[in-house]
This record gives C-alpha cells, structure tokens and sequence, in this order.
C-alpha cells in the first residue's frame, strides 16, 4: 500500500523556505511519521504558517501550566513530513538537530522564519 493517497511533492519557494524556518525553531515533526505541529503565542503567525503552507488545518488553543496561552496548528501531511525529513529535520528535532539542506536560494527566507522565533 502507498504512503500516499494523492502524490503530494513539495517544491522550493520563499514562503516554504519561511515555514521550514518556523518548523525548525517552533515546530516538531511527530513520531507518527505523517504530523508537524507549530505552536506560537502569536495568532497572525498561527495564521501566515497556515496559510504559507496551503492548509486549512484548524488553529487550535493550547495553555500551560502556569495558564498562558498558545496557538496549535498540526498539519497532517505525509509528503510534508518527508520532505522535512529529506532536509534532515527529524523528530525530538532538539536532541538531534543537525545541518539542514537549504538551498542557497532559499536560506535568507529560512532565517527569517527561523529567526522570527527571536525577534
């Protein structure tokens, strides 16, 4: 059976660069092998990671345990996982975190998504 129901690919552009960012500084990749969540304390970025991404996945309300607020946005896509994957972002991404494949073309948009973690 394929991984995949429709044959999904993932091509390079500003606003995937954009996202990879915020995957790699907010994000995490499930060990379920098909999820990635993003979770931000800012809405309108909730918003911009959704819709970089084209998806409608729902913003979902997350607290901690001293109450404050987040924003959750989980993306179930398999072909986004392993083209994650294929850039070397890996699950528990904080214990094993390496070089990722940029493209050169691409990598100031990556940092600025990256870096949005920051600012």
């Amino acid at each position: 059976m394929s991984r995949y129901k429709y044959k999904k690919t993932y091509d390079w552009n500003s606003r995937l660069a954009y996202c990879v960012g915020l995957i790699a500084s907010d994000g995490s990749l499930s060990k379920s092998g098909r999820h990635i969540d993003f979770i931000t304390i800012d809405y309108d970025l909730a918003e911009t990671y959704r819709s970089c991404l084209h998806s409608r996945a729902k913003i979902g309300i997350k607290k901690n345990s001293s109450g404050m607020k987040s924003f959750r946005v989980q993306i179930g896509d398999t072909a986004l996982y392993d083209f994650l994957k294929s850039l070397n972002m890996t699950p528990n991404k904080s214990c094993t975190i390496g070089e990722l494949k940029i493209p050169d073309d691409y990598y100031a948009d990556f940092l600025r998504g990256f870096r949005r973690r920051w600012n």
